[in-house]
């Protein structure tokens, strides 16, 4: 059985897709799935051996965002709303103006 379609911890509906069921859950049920849901890479002897190279890519794709364009908050007076849950995190009404950087004359 997969660890994401354990009905234990997801519900009878397990193998459904439904991103709404993180919703409005006590804090105890939200910490059990996320907890959970963290072990896609696997954990232990048996995790992935593939997860840190998984997390130096994403760092290089960082360092190269920054590296190779400046952003700037287009209204950085007004406040946002932050959101988080235990796969995403979403910032309503923060635009950012990406541009690309200017090379540097060596």
């Amino acid at each position: 059985m997969s660890v994401m379609r354990n009905k234990g911890v997801f519900g009878e509906d397990a193998d459904v897709f439904r991103p709404e069921r993180w919703l409005g859950l006590d804090p105890a049920q939200r910490r059990h799935m996320a907890n959970t849901a963290e072990l896609s890479f696997g954990y232990g002897r048996f995790g992935c051996s593939g997860k840190q190279v998984a997390f130096i890519e994403l760092n290089k794709i960082y360092v190269e965002l920054l590296r190779y364009f400046d952003f700037h908050l287009v209204n950085p007076g007004k406040p946002f709303d932050f959101t988080a849950n235990a796969f995403t995190q979403h910032a309503k009404g923060l635009w950012v103006r990406v541009t690309e950087r200017k090379p540097i004359s060596q």
